[in-house]
């Protein structure tokens, strides 16, 4: 299971105008984010109806929003799909998906387009996911200049 301690609301909070809106908590559901930044990673098929429950195969979609992320250097999934939340969710349901950040190596921009996929019988299970980052984390990383690495990971002190 992913969990963003509602890193996901502080995100969206700094790069866009919108203010989450939480769900009602005296509700008999537990109380999480139903508004904008849940919005930003949530899975296409959870937009089906408001008790959809998150699957493994949903967090796995916003895993490759995730890694979306962090190959933009931290723009938000959807800063380019303008209109309302109700026309951003019509495209996100028919298919639409932010176009990868120039600069993503190849396999990383396969694992993320395979993340996302519409269909949640071909996206990657975790075990799957675990696999190939085992042997393709070089890849993925494979850059010809430092500065083409997203921000993230230019912070990261190199290991000794």
């Amino acid at each position: 299971k992913l969990v963003d301690f509602g890193l996901a609301e502080r995100q969206l909070q700094q790069h866009t105008n919108v203010v989450p809106q939480r769900r009602d908590t005296n509700s008999d559901s537990e109380g999480s984010s139903r508004g904008a930044a849940a919005l930003q990673f949530r899975a296409p098929e959870l937009f089906d109806d408001a008790t959809s429950a998150a699957t493994p195969a949903a967090d796995i979609f916003a895993l490759g929003l995730t890694l979306y992320y962090v190959w933009s250097g931290g723009a938000a999934p959807w800063d380019e799909l303008p209109g309302t939340p109700d026309v951003c969710v019509a495209r996100v349901r028919g298919g639409w998906r932010p176009s990868i950040p120039p600069g993503t190596p190849i396999a990383a921009a396969a694992l993320i387009s395979h993340c996302w996929c519409g269909d949640v019988s071909v996206r990657p299970t975790a075990g799957e996911l675990a696999v190939l980052l085992n042997r393709r984390t070089v890849d993925m990383l494979a850059v010809e200049r430092a500065e083409a690495l997203p921000a993230i990971l230019r912070r990261v002190p190199p290991f000794a």
